[in-house]
């Protein structure tokens, strides 16, 4: 795979965690904060992974009810689940959430990490002749 490739998933990601942190110009969050979230976001699609594989086994309903399961619980909920979790395990207990928009900046940044990596994913086990749309 080449380094475009590479550089073409990962760079929107950072690019709008770089221009959300920047963002925040009046109580700017702790940087080691913001790059733990991001990575938390990152290492936490690797549990997504194996419960949604589980999940996808309990897939009993046809045609449009199916993929109605598979967006909305199997991919929608996990996912958004985990997300939550690495929010209030590592942002809400920490002594820099002291308004309500931290909250967000940390459910940004670790939906950005997990966006980043599923860009990755799609770059590498795309059997597309484009991955770059």
């Amino acid at each position: 795979m080449s380094i475009d490739l590479w550089i073409t998933a990962i760079t929107p990601g950072i690019a709008l965690a770089l221009m959300i942190y920047f963002y925040d110009r009046f109580d700017r969050e702790p940087f080691m904060l913001i790059l733990k979230l991001f990575l938390f976001g990152i290492f936490v699609s690797i549990p997504v992974l194996f419960v949604e594989m589980l999940l996808s086994l309990g897939n009993i309903f046809p045609g449009m009810l199916g993929i109605a399961y598979t967006a909305f619980i199997v991919a929608g909920l996990t996912e958004e689940f985990f997300k939550r979790w690495v929010v209030l395990r590592i942002g809400f207990k920490h002594s820099a959430f002291n308004e309500k928009l931290d909250g967000i900046v940390y459910a940004v940044m670790t939906s950005l990490g997990f966006a980043t990596l599923e860009n990755v994913m799609y770059v590498v086990f795309s059997n597309s002749d484009t991955p770059y749309i």
